[in-house]
């Protein structure tokens, strides 16, 4: 069905490169503190993207992300422990 959106010229390497990123997303995602980390880093990406000129934005977004994802993890096992 979705192979209708899918120009009639292109190879479908870009097609496929984002699924496959979302297929290792998907997989990676094994509790709320991983899927909290997966949004922040979406929402950062697309944001930065409005701002920022090429592609620094998914480096910028990505570190962001996992720095506060880290944070996060850090702080919940403080609570815990």
């Amino acid at each position: 069905m979705a192979g209708q959106f899918i120009p009639s010229g292109a190879f479908g390497i870009d097609y496929a490169l984002i699924a496959m990123f979302l297929c290792l997303l998907v997989f990676q995602l094994r509790g709320g503190l991983y899927t909290v980390t997966a949004a922040v880093a979406g929402v950062l990406a697309v944001v930065l993207a409005l701002l920022l000129p090429g592609n620094l934005h998914i480096i910028i977004a990505s570190v962001l992300a996992a720095t506060i994802g880290f944070a996060l993890r850090r702080r919940y096992a403080r609570e815990e422990g």
